[in-house]
């Protein structure tokens, strides 16, 4: 009995003192899961910014954050960010041929496991997501906030 005590307390020993895993963090993962899946393509080592527009949202409130963060982006002439597009009904001609748009075609944006609806704004960096932030209507002023920050 006694060395099978000692025995536990060694295990127990070993176990505390063994380094965690580092746990991936989940949004970047997602993220890259969703843009190798439906681009082939992945997070970028530079800073970009990139809009999320589902399928599901309110259509109005999606308007009018598209409308108020292109004023915003030509204002600053800001090149680092991607628009994907769950719907290509969504996209004004004039408005896909100044952007740098993605249409997807998967409809996998609309499935994945990340805090997405109307418009949301999630910023890359350093091949991570530093902050993933959705633009309900009562924020339309703070959305040169949330391109900033």
């Amino acid at each position: 009995m006694e060395r099978f005590l000692f025995f536990l307390a060694v295990c127990f020993s070993i176990a505390c003192k063994e380094t965690p895993v580092k746990n991936e963090d989940k949004t970047t993962a997602v993220f890259s899961y969703f843009l190798k899946t439906a681009f082939d393509d992945s997070i970028k080592e530079a800073k970009q910014v990139y809009i999320l527009i589902p399928k599901m949202g309110c259509k109005g409130c999606r308007e009018d954050a598209l409308r108020t963060l292109q004023q915003e982006i030509n204002q600053r002439g800001n090149q680092n960010i991607t628009y994907i597009f769950s719907s290509v009904v969504l996209i004004a001609d004039t408005f896909a041929a100044k952007q740098n748009v993605l249409i997807d075609s998967t409809g996998l944006l609309d499935k994945i496991n990340l805090p997405i609806s109307n418009i949301t704004i999630l910023k890359t960096d350093k091949k991570q997501v530093n902050s993933i932030v959705t633009i309900r209507s009562e924020m339309m002023d703070s959305i040169a906030f949330y391109l900033d920050h």
